[in-house]
């Protein structure tokens, strides 16, 4: 089965309760569609868990992609033992200030060897995936793909073009294929059920808003199924 996830934003317990409730065998893929990495929560505990399993496929959200520049940047500091820029230095104490302290906390109580892995884990999380199952094409993404068109070359997009814009999830983007996407929190679409997956037109959205008190949701593209925890 392939199931889908989206904006756990650290919250390593909501994780384990959902691969419970579907019961994720290794014959099954489970796509986490962006922000594993949340605001000062158990971040790096649940990038731990997420890397040990072959069948946990993260696409990279803003989020990631920040801890990834942040962390990376500091690390290669210390290893040169240079003094971070002022530029860097800047960017730093937004991310720390923003909740991303004890992200980096529990980053630094790390050896060597899990701080580079947490790293090539971080970089090896890819910007888009495609799948066709039942017949039927999707798109996963975390947010949006600027001046998205059905015909634009993928491949050639970088992590800003995926990461700095949002699709509108009332709209139609692609007649051919459905467009899955997190980030979005669903509850901030006029007329969606609150902690819902939302349905549009080949456009459905996965933000339940865990983060915020809300729920934390699954799809299964085979059956259409969808799972919620708390």
């Amino acid at each position: 089965m392939t199931y889908l996830i989206s904006d756990l934003c650290g919250r390593i317990d909501a994780y384990k309760k959902m691969l419970a409730l579907i019961s994720l065998k290794e014959s099954d893929v489970l796509y986490v569609l962006g922000n594993s990495v949340g605001k000062g929560i158990e971040s790096i505990e649940l990038l731990t868990e997420m890397s040990m399993a072959a069948n946990v496929l993260p696409i990279l959200g803003v989020q990631d992609y920040e801890a990834f520049k942040i962390l990376s940047g500091m690390n290669s500091f210390l290893k040169k033992k240079e003094t971070p820029d002022s530029a860097f230095m800047s960017e730093m104490a937004a991310w720390v200030s923003d909740g991303g302290q004890e992200t980096l906390d529990a980053f630094r109580e790390l050896d060597p060897d899990m701080q580079e892995g947490i790293l090539d884990y971080l970089s090896e999380m890819v910007l888009y995936e495609e799948l066709t199952v039942n017949g039927a094409d999707y798109l996963l993404v975390s947010q949006g793909i600027v001046d998205y068109t059905p015909d634009l070359e993928l491949d050639i997009c970088g992590p800003d073009d995926f990461l700095s814009e949002t699709f509108d999830l009332t709209k139609e983007y692609d007649p051919r294929r459905v467009i899955i996407t997190g980030s979005t929190c669903v509850n901030d679409i006029p007329g969606a059920e609150k902690d819902k997956i939302y349905y549009g037109k080949n456009m459905i959205g996965l933000n339940c808003n865990i983060a915020g008190g809300g729920k934390l949701a699954c799809l299964c593209l085979e059956t259409g199924q969808e799972y919620y925890v708390n």
